[in-house]
């Protein structure tokens, strides 16, 4: 056999191979995600496909099946294996930020308001969270203009992950102490509002029952554009109610309104309502863009 063939033949097996480590890799990592299994098996083992070429194959059309394509969107959707993640990112045609970078841009609110362009508003239903004593519930929210073709922000525009403090509870009786801190949290470019929604910073063991603490609340997210909307900028109202009930006597419902803007800004409705129970026994204060209920 000449050299000529013989380097061919080789070629040719090096592609079989590597086509068949290919499809088993594809196989084992659809039965990891199918089973919420992480990401960290054979597919990171030493020797096996480079995960970035096994994403670069997954987003080459040449390479993709149905049920290929099926997977890779669930592997987009999957969390757990990071590395994979970042680099199905790297071949996305669609543009991104990446994690390293700093996005300081926004967007000027005068192009949303020139165009009188409409604002879509979205929220997700109310999620529970806590145990105990402690039960509190969020939903997220978003405000987005419906630009024209051709108008629409750059996702680089988007300031993430801002965030402004709207309840801080503290609670003092004898040796008990109960607390919980709670903060807003969006993202937004000068004329729309993304990913809106409340998170915990720390909260204490909330015991319940007949002796212990307990607190209950919401924080509900909703589109406020239509009465709110300045200069091009949307609106998001955070409702937030809660019932407080510390170790000792007294006990209080209350409700609070707080806006949030697509400049980053907020701004409290009213004063925190307490729509049932006795105030003089708590101390109520500012806390970043919301409140703090005290009793010591």
């Amino acid at each position: 056999m000449s050299t000529e063939k013989q380097v061919a033949r080789s070629e040719d097996d090096k592609q079989r191979a590597q086509k068949r480590r290919l499809e088993a890799a594809t196989e084992q990592l659809g039965e990891q995600v199918a089973f919420d299994e992480p990401f960290d098996g054979p597919l990171a083992a030493a020797g096996d496909i480079p995960v970035q070429d096994v994403a670069a194959r997954l987003g080459d059309t040449r390479f993709q099946t149905a049920q290929r394509q099926a997977m890779a969107g669930r592997i987009r959707r999957a969390s757990g294996n990071q590395r994979l993640q970042r680099a199905l990112a790297q071949v996305a045609v669609s543009e991104r930020t990446q994690p390293s970078e700093t996005v300081q841009r926004v967007i000027d609110p005068i192009s949303a308001a020139g165009l009188g362009i409409a604002v879509f508003g979205l929220a997700a239903s109310l999620a529970p969270y806590g145990s105990k004593g402690l039960s509190w519930a969020r939903n997220i929210g978003k405000a987005i203009h419906k630009w024209p073709e051709g108008k629409e922000p750059k996702p680089k525009d988007m300031v993430k992950d801002h965030t402004a403090g709207i309840l801080d509870v503290h609670c003092i009786s004898g040796l008990s102490i109960a607390y919980g801190m709670w903060h807003l949290r969006w993202n937004y470019n000068g004329a729309d509002i993304d990913q809106a929604h409340v998170y915990t910073i720390g909260t204490s063991s909330w015991s319940g029952g007949s002796t212990g603490s307990e607190l209950s609340l919401t924080f509900e997210m909703q589109d406020a554009s239509a009465s709110y909307e300045e200069g091009g900028k949307a609106a998001i109202m955070c409702y937030m109610r809660g019932f407080l009930d510390p170790t000792g006597a007294g006990d209080i419902d209350f409700e609070g309104r707080v806006l949030i803007f697509a400049d980053g800004t907020t701004k409290k409705v009213g004063n925190l309502e307490i729509t049932r129970g006795d105030k003089s026994d708590f101390t109520i204060g500012s806390y970043g863009a919301g409140w703090s209920i005290k009793k010591q």
